[in-house]
């Protein structure tokens, strides 16, 4: 099954890039095919599995009441908070790690969880190796109940940990705290509001007045997408391609209730500049990450969003801002 998504995934670049020409058609279904392969399939990251006798000491978006404890929910046999000394806490793009504190003053407040084999293929899955790597040896930790003292545990550590610019990121985290996902949405709503609709709509003259309108409504857009982003990798795992972890969060049932909750109607469709294909989004969702996703490729891509179709971009950032904000308290417990 790898080298069939392989194969089909060097087919649907070659065609990205223009050098085979295909039928609106059979590039739908190369995607589809592409993005239902990878989500049945998720590519290993190649991390090894640890001692999986001893428990798993997590601190990022895989502890309980978090954006992607589902993946590992039915996995876990026991659970308890617990804290970690000798670590120190960081963040880089958005992504939690973990390094070992020589001084032995810092420590990091996360969860030990009693994990069966499913559960630790599925950690090791979800975490990508070129950012992540075992502790060489079991961290001891301190659970905050258990009357049994310290335990052993499996721990994660950041690799290269001076790299990428990381903060650090205090004793705990939690993704309600990230700037993308909390701040970010009522950035993009400012500048899509300070936007001068009567410079744009209706068929408004390509004047200078009207392009800077334009820019503004694609800047604001585009941030928003950060969002969308940052979330599925949280969700799904950065080790995913992002494609996946589209198709991953159209098909989540909280996804497909915000949509509906928000009001949102669709109906309007997303050209494809390359090829002039179209998604459009259906009443009740349907398909409408995949056109949002198409809105910012289409923006993104060799400036092809210059002379792109303002109304289908507002009547995008309108849907997709509206089920954000209806989506994100249904995936993070205490938003």
């Amino acid at each position: 099954m790898a080298d069939l998504t392989e194969s089909l995934q060097s087919l649907l670049d070659a065609v990205r890039r223009d050098e085979i020409t295909a039928a609106p058609a059979t590039v739908r279904l190369l995607v589809d095919a592409v993005a239902t392969l990878q989500t049945v399939a998720r590519p290993p990251s190649n991390l090894p599995l640890p001692d999986v006798t001893k428990p798993l000491f997590t601190y990022g978006a895989l502890q309980p009441g978090e954006i992607a404890h589902p993946l590992i929910e039915l996995k876990v046999r026991r659970r308890e908070q617990a804290t970690l000394h000798g670590a120190r806490l960081l963040v880089r793009d958005g992504l939690p790690f973990i390094e070992d504190d020589a001084t032995g003053a810092e420590y990091v407040e996360g969860w030990l969880l009693d994990l069966d084999l499913a559960g630790y293929e599925a950690v090791c899955s979800f975490e990508p190796k070129r950012l992540y790597k075992w502790r060489p040896s079991l961290a001891s930790v301190t659970p905050s109940e258990s009357s049994n003292g310290n335990q052993e545990a499996n721990v994660l550590l950041g690799r290269s940990e001076q790299r990428g610019n990381p903060d650090l990121a205090g004793v705990a985290w939690h993704s309600r705290d990230d700037p993308v996902l909390s701040v970010a949405p009522a950035v993009a709503l400012d500048m899509y509001e300070a936007i001068d609709e009567s410079q744009l709509f209706p068929n408004h003259l390509r004047t200078p007045a009207y392009w800077e309108q334009l820019f503004h409504l694609q800047a604001a857009y585009l941030l928003l997408w950060t969002v969308y982003e940052r979330l599925t990798a949280l969700r799904y795992g950065p080790a995913l391609d992002p494609v996946a972890r589209i198709h991953q969060l159209q098909v989540d049932p909280k996804f497909m209730s915000a949509f509906q909750n928000a009001g949102c109607k669709g109906g309007y469709a997303v050209y494809d500049s390359r090829n002039l294909s179209k998604v459009t989004v259906g009443p009740n969702g349907e398909k409408a990450l995949e056109a949002w996703y198409l809105a910012r490729s289409n923006l993104s891509h060799r400036g092809k969003g210059a002379h792109g179709d303002p109304g289908t971009l507002a009547a995008a950032f309108v849907d997709a801002h509206s089920v954000l904000g209806r989506l994100l308290p249904t995936l993070v417990e205490g938003w």
